[in-house]
């Protein structure tokens, strides 16, 4: 098999992994893995990330308390929650007598950018070992707890967390569907869907996937409470601005 096919079957072949045999990583994987995820592009090379390894056994129960009792947090080989970092930012332009000068909303958005390319990144690299992973969108529902919990600085905001672990020899994880090529991939600009392109949408994903859509960002829904913690964290953490604020003001 071409280096080329393998890496295709390994994109192929992801299943998200929820249920862990409670084992350690082997020897050296766990190095690799975060090199691995440190090799991730980044805009202008700031890397304005960091990755949290949660070890201690008590607050990987606290934080899969407050992920909703997600229990693979606790059982998984490893835990990481990624946060965007400008924290660190500010106090390397210190080290140059240089005061940290941006607006915070878009230092969120870069920061979420190396966020997932490095979460990607250390999944894809996990999964090559063979090992399973499933990443925590939960960590929103008590994200201001999770700060606190993790003794995040200001300038410094949870994004998402991820398992790493050896999956169930019982387990039987299957793939989940994706929406059809054409309706997510565009070309030469934004195609709207059709009432055609919807159905197969539909029957492609399966009622069951339109319910989650409802459940979650219908009016109503989880992601409008999880928006109301996020706000709160935002704030929490010092990226509460008002647009067009300037710290050097």
């Amino acid at each position: 098999m071409s280096a080329i096919q393998a890496v295709l079957d390994l994109f192929a072949r992801h299943r998200t992994i929820r249920n862990y045999e409670p084992l350690p990583l082997a020897e050296g994987d766990v190095d690799r893995i975060i090199e691995a995820a440190r090799k991730a592009p980044s805009g202008v090379n700031a890397q304005i990330y960091s990755v949290i390894r949660v070890t201690d056994k008590a607050l990987r129960d606290r934080l899969a308390e407050l992920s909703g009792g997600q229990e693979h947090i606790s059982v998984a080989a490893e835990f990481f929650v990624f946060c965007v970092d400008v924290h660190r930012t500010a106090i390397l332009l210190e080290s140059r007598g240089v005061r940290l000068d941006h607006g915070p909303h878009i230092a969120v958005h870069y920061g979420t950018m190396d966020v997932l390319l490095v979460a990607a990144n250390m999944a894809t690299a996990a999964e090559a070992f063979g090992y399973g992973t499933c990443f925590i969108g939960a960590i929103l529902n008590h994200l201001d707890d999770a700060a606190r919990v993790l003794n995040l600085p200001e300038g410094v905001m949870p994004v998402v967390g991820l398992t790493i672990g050896v999956p169930e020899s019982t387990q039987t994880s299957p793939q989940k569907p994706r929406l059809p090529l054409d309706l997510v991939v565009h070309e030469n600009g934004y195609r709207e869907p059709t009432a055609e392109d919807i159905l197969s949408a539909v029957e492609t994903m399966g009622n069951r996937w339109l319910d989650s859509l409802v459940s979650f960002f219908g009016a109503g829904g989880r992601l409008g409470q999880r928006e109301l913690v996020w706000l709160r964290t935002l704030a929490q953490q010092g990226f509460s601005f008002s647009p067009g604020a300037n710290s050097n003001d």
